[in-house]
Parts: C-alpha cells; structure tokens; sequence
C-alpha cells in the first residue's frame, strides 16, 4: 500500500530551505506543473501533488526553491459528512413510513375521544 501524501510531507520536516526536487524525491512527480508569475519572487513555477484525496499546490521560484503552500485540500471529510447525511435521511424516510403505517391501522382512543366532544358540541 502506498504511503499517503500528507505523511510523506510531514516525514520531510520543515519544509522551509527544501527545493522542488526534494519534493519529488519524496512524493514523486507532481500532478501537474505550471509556469507562474508570483508578486513577491517574480517568474516561478506552481506545482500539484495528489493521492486521490489530499491534494496540495505548491510556490517555487525559477530556481526550485520552496516558497509556501498554495493550497491544500483533504477530500475524506467531505466524504464521511455525505454518507452520514445520506443514512440520517434514510432513516427518517424509513421512521417516517413505519410510524405511517402504525397509526394508519389503529386509531389512538384519544382522537376518537376528540371525535366524540365535538360531536356533542355541534350536534353531530
């Protein structure tokens, strides 16, 4: 099984002073690589790594030196909250038809009662 990105990355240490290609020796190639222009360090690059559900972006300068965390974004959370929601709103489908069901073949006495009171109020 193959370690997890984020491990990777935390096995790295600081990663202030790393270099692109201490990234890759570490995560293996990136997902995606592009050419950026930054504000700060000028001409630079922006890479992507990703194992499916982390994914991080990363700032380098034109000479592979690390300049922060783009972002980053963990996919498992969302996934867990989805299921969840999922089984909540299952079951109160699956409450709602059986507490249907029951009061659908006995009537409680106290709405029969009810019945009767108003009855005698209108004449019925």
């Amino acid at each position: 099984m193959k370690d997890k990105l984020h491990e990777k990355l935390i096995a790295m240490g600081d990663l202030e002073g790393k270099r692109f290609e201490d990234f890759t020796a570490a995560c293996g190639e990136p997902k995606e690589v592009r050419d950026f222009t930054f504000s700060d360090i000028g001409p630079g690059r922006r890479a992507t790594w990703s194992d499916g559900l982390f994914t991080v972006t990363m700032n380098f300068s034109a000479d592979g030196e690390f300049h922060g965390v783009d972002k980053a974004t963990h996919k498992g959370p969302w996934i867990t909250i989805i299921a969840v929601t999922v089984i909540i709103i299952a079951a109160i489908f699956i409450g709602s038809a059986f507490l249907r069901a029951h009061n659908a073949s006995e009537p409680s006495a106290s709405a029969i009662g009810w019945a009767e009171s108003a009855g005698a109020l209108y004449d019925i």
